[in-house]
């Protein structure tokens, strides 16, 4: 989606924080900006899926303190910084990228957005919905026909 609008064949996108840095590195001179998602009833967004786990082992207790050190707001703050995202805690997202209306944006819509699907099927999910955003934007389906499509998708796959 990305390249398509870029090279000018599209219009809009739908992206989030992390293509920033690609956006802004790659096409300089792109005059470009970001709006929230248009909405009919309620504003809602979605939250990222990035998540630190332990695994047993052996190093369970050094892991621990390692992501207690990682996970401290300024070792977050370079982190998000460095990947162009904007930190699912408020208390350090707030104020993460003051000045930059971009990613201001972004933030704004921390105030909508939820957590994906906590289900192991999600990766299946989101290419279902990926697939149907697609076939509108390409003019491949209707927004009706691409929702019903995706949503019988959605039902097989969680078992509907």
């Amino acid at each position: 989606t990305m390249n398509q609008f870029i090279s000018g064949n599209l219009a809009m996108m739908i992206n989030g924080t992390w293509q920033v840095p690609t956006m802004r590195s790659e096409v300089p001179d792109l005059k470009w900006n970001v709006a929230p998602i248009p909405m009919d009833k309620q504003q809602a967004s979605g939250l990222g899926g990035e998540n630190y786990a332990i695994i047993s082992g052996g190093n369970e207790d050094a892991t621990l303190e390692f992501l207690k050190f990682a996970t401290q707001k300024e070792q977050c703050l370079g982190m998000m910084h460095a990947m162009g995202y904007i930190s699912s805690d408020s208390t350090i997202a707030e104020g993460q990228f003051a000045g930059d209306a971009v990613y201001e944006a972004f933030v704004e819509e921390m105030n909508y957005a939820f957590a994906r699907g906590p289900l192991p099927e999600w990766p299946d999910i989101s290419d279902a919905i990926s697939l149907a955003f697609n076939e509108v934007i390409t003019g491949a389906s209707s927004p009706e026909d691409a929702a019903a499509k995706a949503q019988a998708t959605i039902d097989g796959i969680i078992g509907k």
